[in-house]
Formats: structure tokens, C-alpha cells, sequence
């Protein structure tokens, strides 16, 4: 099978998407929370990463089935 055949370009797209969106309302939301509860700015990346890393691998399931 070929990328061509599988619809890379919007795999591609829609996990570019994904990860705006992520950072956009995950990162924003989520930071002021770690870091006024005293947690630090690590554990809001590990944390923030792992809930991205989700919405970019979701972003690009549904742009490849689409």
C-alpha cells in the first residue's frame, strides 16, 4: 500500500490540527494549575505531553480514515 493510496496529506493535516488544538486548550488550561499547586513546570510538560501526544495520534486516525 502506498501513502498516496492510505491519504497521508490529510493524516498529516489533521494531526497538525490535533496538535494546535492540544496545545491550545490543554497546555493553556492545564498550566496555572500545576504551577499554583506547587507541582512545577516538569510535571505540567510530562503531563501536557502525554495529552497531546493522545490528540495528534487521534488527529491522525481520523484524517487517515476520513
Amino acid at each position: 500500500m502506498t501513502f498516496g493510496l492510505i491519504g497521508v496529506a490529510a493524516l498529516v493535516q489533521a494531526a497538525v490540527l490535533a496538535l494546535i488544538v492540544g496545545v491550545g486548550f490543554s497546555a493553556t488550561t492545564s498550566l496555572g494549575h500545576r504551577l499554583m499547586g506547587g507541582q512545577g513546570f516538569v510535571v505540567w510538560a510530562i503531563e501536557v505531553g502525554g495529552d497531546i501526544a493522545a490528540l495528534v495520534v487521534m488527529g491522525g486516525i481520523l484524517g487517515a480514515w476520513q
